[in-house]
Protein backbone atom coordinates (compact mmCIF):
# COMPACT_ATOMS: atom_id res chain seq x y z
CA UNK A 1 0.00 0.00 0.00
CA UNK A 2 1.34 3.54 -0.67
CA UNK A 3 0.42 6.55 0.83
CA UNK A 4 -0.11 9.58 -0.91
CA UNK A 5 0.49 13.50 0.35
CA UNK A 6 -1.18 15.64 -1.73
CA UNK A 7 -0.43 18.89 0.47
CA UNK A 8 3.51 18.08 0.32
CA UNK A 9 4.88 22.07 -0.90
CA UNK A 10 8.09 21.75 1.14
CA UNK A 11 6.41 23.83 4.15
CA UNK A 12 5.40 21.20 6.13
CA UNK A 13 6.81 19.49 9.22
CA UNK A 14 10.62 17.52 8.69
CA UNK A 15 11.42 15.22 10.80
CA UNK A 16 14.78 15.57 13.13
CA UNK A 17 15.62 12.09 12.51
CA UNK A 18 16.13 11.12 16.14
CA UNK A 19 12.92 9.08 16.52
CA UNK A 20 12.09 11.18 19.57
CA UNK A 21 8.52 13.01 19.52
CA UNK A 22 9.44 17.08 19.64
CA UNK A 23 6.61 19.01 20.03
CA UNK A 24 6.07 22.25 18.24
CA UNK A 25 6.71 25.91 19.37
CA UNK A 26 3.78 27.52 21.00
CA UNK A 27 2.91 30.62 18.16
CA UNK A 28 4.55 28.95 15.46
CA UNK A 29 3.79 30.97 12.08
CA UNK A 30 2.32 27.88 9.92
CA UNK A 31 0.43 26.98 12.48
CA UNK A 32 -2.54 29.62 11.84
CA UNK A 33 -2.40 29.25 8.42
CA UNK A 34 -3.01 25.49 7.83
CA UNK A 35 -6.74 25.05 7.31
CA UNK A 36 -8.67 23.32 9.65
CA UNK A 37 -10.99 20.78 8.13
CA UNK A 38 -13.42 18.38 9.89
CA UNK A 39 -13.48 16.02 7.65
CA UNK A 40 -10.21 14.37 5.93
CA UNK A 41 -9.74 13.56 2.20
CA UNK A 42 -9.79 9.70 1.29
CA UNK A 43 -8.70 7.88 -1.73
CA UNK A 44 -10.80 4.94 -2.13
CA UNK A 45 -10.36 2.17 -5.40
CA UNK A 46 -12.45 2.31 -8.53
CA UNK A 47 -14.38 -0.89 -7.32
CA UNK A 48 -15.28 0.15 -3.28
CA UNK A 49 -17.00 3.37 -5.01
CA UNK A 50 -18.81 1.35 -7.39
CA UNK A 51 -20.14 -1.26 -5.16
CA UNK A 52 -20.94 1.94 -2.37
CA UNK A 53 -23.39 3.36 -5.39
CA UNK A 54 -24.84 -0.07 -6.00
CA UNK A 55 -25.68 -0.50 -2.53
CA UNK A 56 -27.44 3.28 -2.46
CA UNK A 57 -29.16 2.85 -6.11
CA UNK A 58 -30.41 -0.51 -4.12
CA UNK A 59 -31.85 1.25 -1.30
CA UNK A 60 -33.35 4.38 -3.30
CA UNK A 61 -35.22 1.37 -5.57
CA UNK A 62 -36.69 -0.40 -2.44
CA UNK A 63 -39.84 1.09 -1.33
CA UNK A 64 -39.49 2.00 2.53
CA UNK A 65 -42.14 0.87 5.24
CA UNK A 66 -42.82 2.77 7.71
Amino acid sequence: MKAIFPESNGLGRESGGTGVFLPRRAGNVFDSKKKKSGCSTVLLPYRVVQALNLTIQNMNSQPSVL
